[in-house]
């Protein structure tokens, strides 16, 4: 295994924002930390996959590795590929790197780091709602061009399990979700550091959480098959008044979907 970096061999896309020092360490601390849990999340689709002994499985945005580590441990006994894909590079890569193959780069140039029906599993674990544009509408139409490359990089039969939060609007199904990347995406001043003073981690850079609609459309009109929804009952906003400020029915956080070519 080793650790690849794609960054000077790949034109970087415009209007796609990268994370600050600040994010990176926070997202890096949460990925550590809820490896094992989310790792859990998915027994049922890796116990499928236990008999088969050659196996290549891609995490999209792995951060530091620990998830896929569990997973390239659960395969011990087998020929099994994990491969991390991110935009940023953290320290613990070149430890893990004996084991795992890192690569820095964009989820955008995953066709060009993968030929076509090669991967098994795809995994991309809270990293969606990042995958931020200098707009709401060029952000989901890059949301769509991620998704038709994964569906061309897996194999027949194989599974894209994805870990995301849903943002359900009460009027108007996409209005809480975008209403959230709107503030969180400016970059005036005076909504950052209002931002911050309410923790919205992704202050400046942007976040985008879409819908349990949303998802399961792109996912269908992208011709993959959802085989499970596992919706968590856990919310981020609980109170009334919040939700009402935010014309917000529900968002529940982790919800998981596994689909298949």
């Amino acid at each position: 295994m080793t650790y690849l970096s794609f960054s000077s061999a790949i034109t970087p896309h415009e209007n796609v924002r990268t994370i600050n020092e600040y994010q990176k360490k926070l997202y890096g601390d949460i990925e550590k930390e809820s490896a094992e849990w989310l790792f859990s999340k998915y027994n049922d689709v890796l116990e499928k996959y236990r008999e088969k002994y050659a196996l290549k499985i891609l995490d999209i945005g792995g951060s530091r590795g620990y998830f896929a580590l569990n997973v390239k441990e659960y395969f011990c006994n087998t020929d099994c590929d994990v491969t991390v894909v991110d935009n940023t590079r953290f320290d613990t890569w070149t430890d893990f790197s004996k084991r795992i193959t890192f690569i820095e780069a964009s989820v955008d140039d995953i066709n060009k780091i993968f030929p076509e029906d090669t991967v098994d599993i795809v995994f991309a674990n809270r990293v969606f709602h990042h995958f931020v544009r200098d707009d709401w509408r060029k952000t989901l139409e890059g949301i769509d061009q991620i998704i038709k490359k994964i569906y061309k990089i897996i194999r027949g039969n194989g599974i894209l399990c994805i870990t995301e939060h849903f943002f359900n609007g009460l009027l108007i199904d996409s209005f809480s979700g975008r209403l959230v990347y709107e503030i969180s995406s400016s970059r005036r001043r005076t909504i950052i550091a209002q931002c911050k003073k309410i923790r919205v981690e992704s202050a400046g850079v942007g976040v985008c959480f879409l819908s349990k609609k949303i998802w399961i459309k792109k996912l269908t009109d992208n011709k993959f098959k959802i085989e499970k929804i596992d919706e968590s009952k856990n919310e981020r906003v609980k109170e009334w008044y919040k939700k009402l400020m935010f014309l917000n029915k529900s968002n529940t956080l982790d919800n998981v979907l596994i689909a298949r070519k």
